[in-house]
């Protein structure tokens, strides 16, 4: 008994971009009309979430004591109360926001990463200090936590690459790079978001980083690693002290 029905034909068609391949249905689809184009849309990013007051700084706190703990050395030993007032700051304007930046990429340049922390055979110039962590922390942990270091290491990074990109003309064109690598609308639209974001993402770096630290064994501190007595200061109204052994 033969089929009872009809075929479906395309006799007429409207193209979005007014292309006449049109005419031809058929081939509105990959490898077909020249014209044919694939759009993605991306899911728009979640506004920053507003970071509490003093969390950055203590999310510092929790990473260079896991650090001492893990490695036996303090990792900031010249950081002080003053360097984590200033990331407390509120960032309204861009001068602020750069401002903002500088300060955390100045307190990620305060690390002490010492030479005989990296992998034998292993040379990193003392003045990369992200490098030389990453170096050290995949010497001494597991190729199944390289990722989780390369990400957090990778969001740091992020962070320099932005206050670079910001303050020196030749590296402007990776600000949006750096944006994007931290998940951040670009461009900013809200500087006090904008701030807001940077500084969640850096927290939640060095958690990451703090929570593979958490795998290896606790160390007795380096003899090297003697703690300076702490001094307080007052600036500007603002207690300041150098913190010991990180």
């Amino acid at each position: 008994m033969g089929r009872v029905g009809r075929d479906r034909e395309v006799y007429a068609a409207l193209c979005d971009i007014g292309q006449p391949e049109i005419s031809h249905p058929e081939k509105c689809r990959p490898g077909g009309n020249t014209c044919w184009t694939l759009l993605v849309e991306p899911t728009p990013l979640a506004p920053p979430v507003k970071v509490p007051p003093l969390a950055l700084a203590e999310a510092f706190d929790h990473f260079a004591l896991a650090w001492e703990r893990a490695i036996g050395r303090p990792l900031f030993p010249h950081r002080s109360i003053a360097s984590d007032a200033a990331l407390e700051m509120e960032c309204t304007t861009a001068a602020e926001l750069n401002n903002g930046l500088s300060k955390l990429v100045s307190v990620l340049n305060d690390m002490i990463i010492d030479d005989d922390l990296l992998p034998a055979g292993v040379i990193v110039e003392a003045g990369h200090k992200l490098t030389r962590m990453l170096e050290s922390l995949k010497g001494k942990l597991p190729a199944a936590e390289h990722l989780a270091i390369e990400r957090a290491i990778g969001q740091l990074r992020a962070v320099n690459t932005i206050r670079t990109a910001d303050q020196h003309e030749p590296r402007r064109r990776d600000v949006v790079d750096g944006f994007h690598r931290l998940d951040l609308p670009w461009p900013p639209t809200d500087t006090a978001a904008t701030w807001d974001g940077i500084k969640g993402r850096t927290i939640d770096a060095l958690r990451a980083l703090r929570e593979v630290l958490g795998q290896l064994p606790n160390k007795p501190v380096h003899p090297a690693a003697v703690a300076q007595p702490a001094t307080t200061t007052k600036l500007n109204g603002v207690v300041s002290g150098k913190r010991s052994g990180g």
